[in-house]
């Protein structure tokens, strides 16, 4: 972690750790490396009464930008859900709507997707002409084999 010398984040860092009654630290910086920024979750824990610490840095910069590219697709999906002309819902196994977005609800005539949600609490009773479809289409999604995207 020789490069972490350079990094003012670190040495705050370390500066800290010392200048703290506490025997141990634990923070997230940012490193330059080779032009690139990485994340990492660096340990500290004092010894030799306090005059020494050992320090440990993982770099965690896979798992931001994985995190970063989940919330931007959940806000892709969520976007596209929300504003959306076509109704689209989930629903329970027991026929419970589970989230249904503003087209949906303004499709049967509610005002929100909450107010739907609160009213159908059965789709395959209060919704199909015939019950037993809901049952049919809930089989044969079930036994539809998934497909590994």
């Amino acid at each position: 972690m020789g490069f972490l010398s350079t990094s003012s984040e670190f040495i705050d860092f370390v500066r800290e750790l010392f200048q703290r009654p506490e025997t141990e630290a634990c923070r997230e910086i940012s490193a330059y490396i080779g032009g690139t920024l990485h994340n990492y979750l660096i340990v500290a824990q004092k010894y030799e009464d306090s005059g020494a610490a050992f320090v440990v840095g993982i770099d965690v910069t896979d798992r931001r930008l994985a995190e970063a590219a989940l919330r931007d697709a959940e806000a892709k999906y969520r976007s596209i859900f929300e504003n959306a002309t076509e109704g689209i819902f989930q629903t329970s196994l027991d026929g419970r709507y589970l989230s249904v977005n503003p087209a949906l609800a303004k499709i049967y005539g509610y005002d929100s997707p909450q107010e739907l949600i609160e009213s159908i609490t059965n789709v395959a009773t209060q919704l199909y002409v015939n019950p037993a479809r809901r049952e049919e289409f809930v089989r044969l999604f079930a036994a539809a084999p998934m497909s590994e995207a």
